[in-house]
Order: structure tokens, then sequence, then C-alpha cells
């Protein structure tokens, strides 16, 4: 059962990776969700729509990525910082989890119960697992 809720885990937590891979693609997928839907507002001929979506993609491409252009280098610098920030505050919210699992388990010891250092060391291993990755994803990047 433990492995079982390890796995699931860890599988949860590699999806959630997953995402920080294509978060540099963000203002791409926006662009080209907007430039979608103003070939249909095209095709329809709904001009409120269409010059609310030219303005839209226009934004886009001044704001999105931290005011660079989308395909410039300082865009994909821009988002590669905003990507390691993001695990750093998730490897900071881990090892606060760490210590709040070995200040349970020292707890747990002192009581002599036995449920609770069970429970203390699994998040405790929970916890390392999660800094482990990442970290290797921060290394990565």
């Amino acid at each position: 059962m433990k492995k079982l809720i390890i796995t699931t885990l860890i599988f949860s937590s590699y999806t959630a990776l997953s995402t920080f891979a294509y978060a540099d693609y963000g203002c791409e997928k926006k662009l080209a969700a907007l430039e979608n839907q103003l070939s249909y507002a095209k095709r329809y001929n709904n001009t409120d729509q269409i010059s609310g979506l030219e303005r839209a993609i226009d934004n886009v491409k001044t704001y999105c990525g931290g005011g660079y252009a989308l395909d410039s280098p300082e865009a994909k610098e821009y988002y590669k910082a905003d990507q390691k920030l993001e695990v750093l505050e998730k490897i900071a919210d881990a090892k606060k989890d760490l210590a709040k699992a070995e200040y349970k388990l020292e707890k747990a010891k002192r009581k002599s119960d036995y449920e609770d250092q069970l429970e203390a060391e699994y998040k405790i291993k929970e916890a390392q697992g999660r800094i482990d990755m990442y970290q290797k994803h921060l290394n990565d990047l």
C-alpha cells in the first residue's frame, strides 16, 4: 500500500514538473488561441470581435514574456528565470514540510507513538523525494 501511495505521489509530482517544461510556450499558446479565434471572427465577419481580438493579439505580443518579443532570447531567459523561481519556491515548501515531519517524528518518539512515527517517517521520505525531484529539475533548467 505504501509503495502505491509513493508511486502515485511521485507520478503526480512528475506530471506537475512536466508542465514547467511547457511553461515557456505560454505566450505562444495564447497567441495561437487568439489567432484561431480571429480566423473564426473573420470567417463570420464579426467586426467587433475582430477588433477586440486584434487588440488582444497586440497586447500579447507586447506584454507577454516580460515585454520582450516572443522569439527573442530575452523572452526565453525571462521564462527560464521565472521557472527557476517557481521551482525554488517549491523546494522551499518541501523543506518546510520536511522540517514539520522531522519535528512530528521527534515528538512521536518521545511519546512512543508507533503509528505517528510511521506517518512522520513516510512524510519525511515524501518531502525528501520532492526536494530531490525539484532539485534535479532545477539543475536541468
